[in-house]
Order: C-alpha cells, then sequence, then structure tokens
C-alpha cells in the first residue's frame, strides 16, 4: 500500500504559491529554470502536459485564458493607451496592453491549486492510496543503504521505496540521507480580492511602477469561482531553521500584502475587498533546476522539489517521471537527465 505523509493540512495553501497555473506550448518560457524541461536541440524547453485534465471527473478550477502583458502604475498615464481589446474592468492606471494568448488560441489555461490537489488524492485514494497526517522524523535505512521504512511520530511505516517532495521542506530531509538537499525557500506574497463586478478570464502580467519609482512584476489572475488572486512582493529566501515547520506558520508581511492590494486598486475600481492575505514559499535549488529523481548512495530514496513557481504546471508530470523511474528503473516520457540530484547531493 501507497502512503502521502503530510504535516499538517493537505491543501497548497502556503506550501506553494496556491497561484492558478499557465499552461503554455514551448513558446512560453524557454530558460530550463522556468519549468520542468526538455533537450530540444541542445536547449532545455519547457515540457507541456497534454489534454484531459477533466479526466478527474471532478471540479479542479480548469477553465482556458486569455493572458496578456499589462504596464501600469500608481500614476496615471499620460497617455490613454489605444487597446481596442482590453477587458472593460482593467480601468485604472494603464500605460500599456499586450495580449499574449487568447482563450481561442488553445495554448493557456488555469486550475485551482487546491481543487487540484484535493482531486490527486481523492483519485489516489481510490486506487489504494492512503493519507497520513504527522511528522516524519527519519528513514529506516539498511546498513547496505537500503530504504526500509518511515518513521512518523514514533511509528515506523514499512516501505522499499521513498519519496521526498516537500518543495522548500525538502531541504530538512539532507539529515536522513547524510547528504546536501541544496533547497532555500523563497516567500512570496499574495492577495485575494472579491472584485465588485465580474472579472473576465484575463490573467495580466504586470509591470508596475510604485509611487517610489520601483518597478515590480506583480500578477493578476481572476478565477472561475468570481475571486481575483493577485501574487508577488517577494521576501528574503528562507532556509533550514529560518522555514518554519508548519507551512501555516509562515509570517505573513502586512506590508507587502498592502502593496499587492494598491496595486490592485490602481488597475482596476472593481477591485477593492481583500478576503485574504497570505504568503507562501517557492522552492529553489542551489542551480535553479528541479531535482528530480533518485537520491544517490540510498537505494530506494527518490526526491522531486526545486520547481520555484512552476510546480502546479509541472507536479502532475514530475510524478510521472518519478512514477516512471520507480516502476521500471528509468524515465521514458522525458529526458530528465538536467534534473539528476546527483549533480548537487554528491558530495559526502
Amino acid at each position: 500500500m501507497s502512503h502521502l505523509v503530510k504535516q499538517g493540512y493537505l491543501h497548497t495553501r502556503r506550501g506553494s504559491t496556491g497561484r492558478v497555473s499557465q499552461r503554455r506550448r514551448s513558446r512560453w518560457h524557454t530558460t530550463p529554470a522556468s519549468a520542468t524541461a526538455m533537450a530540444t536541440g541542445g536547449s532545455p524547453r519547457v515540457v507541456i502536459l497534454g489534454g484531459g485534465v477533466e479526466e478527474l471527473g471532478v471540479d479542479i478550477g480548469y477553465r482556458k485564458v486569455t493572458t496578456a502583458s499589462v504596464t501600469a502604475g500608481a500614476a496615471k498615464p499620460r497617455k490613454a493607451p489605444i487597446a481596442h481589446n482590453a477587458p472593460s474592468w482593467l480601468d485604472g492606471n494603464i500605460a500599456g496592453y499586450r495580449e499574449l494568448a487568447t482563450v481561442n488560441d488553445d495554448t493557456t489555461a488555469q486550475v485551482h491549486p487546491h481543487k487540484l490537489t484535493s482531486a490527486l488524492m481523492a483519485a489516489a485514494t481510490q486506487l489504494g492510496a492512503g493519507l497520513r497526517i504527522g511528522c516524519v522524523q527519519g528513514l529506516e535505512v539498511s546498513e547496505d543503504g537500503r530504504v526500509q521504512g518511515v518513521r512518523v511520530d514514533g511509528d515506523v511505516i514499512p516501505a522499499d521505496v521513498v519519496v521526498v517532495a516537500m518543495g522548500p521542506w525538502s531541504s530538512q530531509a539532507a539529515r536522513w540521507f547524510s547528504r546536501p538537499v541544496p533547497v532555500t525557500g523563497q516567500r512570496y506574497h499574495s492577495i485575494v480580492l472579491k472584485p465588485s463586478l465580474p472579472i473576465s478570464a484575463h490573467c495580466l502580467f504586470l509591470s508596475y511602477r510604485s509611487k517610489s519609482g520601483q518597478v515590480k512584476d506583480p500578477e493578476v489572475y481572476p478565477r472561475p469561482d468570481g475571486t481575483v488572486y493577485v501574487c508577488g512582493e517577494a521576501g528574503r529566501p528562507m532556509q533550514g531553521k529560518g522555514i518554519p515547520d508548519i507551512p501555516s506558520d509562515l509570517p505573513v508581511d502586512p506590508d507587502a500584502c498592502s502593496s499587492l492590494q494598491g496595486v490592485a486598486t490602481s488597475i482596476s475600481s472593481s477591485l477593492n475587498e481583500v478576503m485574504q492575505s497570505q504568503a507562501c514559499c517557492l522552492p529553489l535549488s542551489s542551480d535553479d533546476l528541479p531535482m528530480i529523481g533518485p537520491v544517490p548512495g540510498v537505494e530506494g530514496a527518490y526526491i522531486a522539489t526545486g520547481h520555484g513557481c512552476w510546480g502546479i504546471l509541472n507536479g502532475p508530470l514530475t510524478g510521472k517521471l518519478i512514477a516512471e523511474l520507480i516502476v521500471h528503473g528509468a524515465a521514458q516520457s522525458l529526458d530528465i537527465s538536467h534534473f539528476d540530484p546527483a549533480r548537487l547531493m554528491s558530495q559526502l
């Protein structure tokens, strides 16, 4: 029987951005750090999962969206932008609007992370997996370096395969493996707003100039449930004991959330009511590439982390790749040599 062991609640509210995921073809991003990548002509490119997200049979907040690059600021622009295709609710201090893709292009879509992870866990339990809420205290490893079990709250769950997929908390596994797990947490903030008017499915990537002249890059994601998610405002990288053991204990900076609220109200008169302010912690490896594969020196141990803000987008594919490694001994869907954990965990 397979087990998922998690400390605290199941859903991705603080452990990841909770941002809606975008799925794009390879022209969207071509840098290896941006997502799980594949080698194309010697240059890693983004891998896009195919359709079929509806196959889970439940609502995961999936819908196609229009994406746009928007130039805005705290001050009104000198000249109103000429953009006949801009949504009507974007009635604030907008200096520029350029669509990157539309719902008709079939290249961008979103999901709701809370609903997606809940649906995936439900599907797994239907296939016989179990969920245990608890604190992992370590691994049971034989003298010849084979995984034998996991210690959870004083109990040992027998296991011959263990997958560490704990986001920035994966660094805590270093003491279990006696090897470095160079993953830090990058804190980001977000707010959820209740708009005064219906908001269309336009996801916005902003270049925003604050009153002080600082240029920021917040992002705005209307959701199918009628709310609007705004994220940005990065904090200092967190690592080791600086990351709270429980994601819900991650500190929220009121000034950062207030700044995001200012962005929202300056671009739209409909975005005034804040329902929730929160922070998340993105997992970043020391070379900005994901770590996907076996842990060197510990047979039966695997790690999957370091996806940055692309975890929801690439999580399902990463799960498939790890499953292929476990069952077949090698990834079959993709060349993942770029992401071999041994490149960062080889030091004793």
